[in-house]
C-alpha cells in the first residue's frame, strides 16, 4: 500500500474531475503513526460502512498490516457481533467541499496499533448517510464519483 499524510491528496485513482479525494489512513511503519483516542460511536459507524462499501472500482488481492511484524495483522475484524473484511476495499466518505478516502484497513490500525484519524474525519464518519442510501448516493454524484467509476473500469 502506497503511503499518503493525512489529509494529503490522494491521487492513486488518477486526476477527480469532481471533488478532490482526501487521503486518511494510507499508513506505512516508516513514518510516525498519529496515536490518541477514538470514541466507540466513531468505530462502531465505521465498521457499519465498511461492512460492504461503494467503490468505483474492485482491486485484486489485499493488503496486509505492515506494523505486525510477524503475522501481517488479520483479514477480518468483529466489533459488537458486525463483521468486516480489511486490507481489500477502500471507503470513501464524502464531505462538503472534498471526499475523504481510506482503506479499510483503517479500522485494524485503530483497534491494534491505536491509530486516531484525524478529527475532521472522524466527524464526516459519524455525519455519513448509510451506505448504498439514497442519501450516499447522492452525494457521490454530487461531488462526481460516479465519474470516477467509469474512468477506472474502463481502463
Amino acid at each position: 500500500m502506497t503511503y499518503y499524510d493525512d489529509m494529503g491528496v490522494f491521487e492513486a485513482l488518477g486526476p477527480s474531475e469532481g471533488s478532490p479525494l482526501i487521503a486518511i489512513g494510507w499508513l506505512d511503519p516508516t513514518h510516525s503513526l498519529a496515536g490518541g483516542d477514538v470514541s466507540s460511536d466513531f468505530f462502531q459507524k465505521l465498521v457499519e460502512l465498511l461492512v460492504e462499501p461503494w467503490q468505483p472500482a474492485l482491486s485484486a488481492g489485499a493488503q496486509r498490516c505492515l506494523f505486525c511484524r510477524f503475522t501481517g495483522g488479520v483479514a477480518e475484524l468483529t466489533y459488537r457481533g458486525t463483521t468486516i473484511g480489511v486490507g481489500s476495499t477502500n471507503l470513501f466518505v464524502p464531505v462538503e467541499q472534498r471526499v475523504f478516502i481510506a482503506p479499510s484497513l483503517m479500522a485494524h490500525y485503530i483497534d491494534a496499533h491505536g491509530y486516531a484519524p484525524p478529527a475532521e474525519f472522524q466527524e464526516a464518519v459519524k455525519r455519513c448517510p448509510p451506505m448504498r442510501s439514497v442519501s450516499y448516493l447522492r452525494l457521490i454524484h454530487e461531488h462526481g464519483l460516479h465519474r470516477l467509476g467509469r474512468s477506472v473500469s474502463s481502463e
